[in-house]
């Protein structure tokens, strides 16, 4: 289903800068991923009815994949590319 996200009392949604591209469910609200038109993300936590709660900038997005269980980079992986250098 949706749920509408609020900050500060008002609507919040796309704009022509910012745009939400994933949402999860999260320990009784979700966390909400944003792309801005540069290519930054940044990571909302809400309560459940969708009110902002608090949020961070994501330096490299590959830290959230996981979570999000999708390839944000279109590297091919989920999650950091671990390789081995010795064995």
């Amino acid at each position: 289903g949706n749920i509408g996200l609020t900050y500060n009392g008002g609507v919040a949604g796309p704009s022509a800068v910012w745009q939400a591209i994933q949402a999860e469910a999260s320990g009784g609200g979700y966390k909400v991923l944003w792309q801005n038109a540069n290519g930054s993300y940044s990571e909302w936590t809400t309560d459940a009815s969708g009110r902002y709660v608090s949020g961070t900038g994501i330096a490299n997005v590959a830290d959230v994949e996981v979570f999000y269980g999708v390839d944000l980079n279109s590297d091919g992986h989920i999650g950091h590319i671990i390789t081995d250098i010795e064995t």
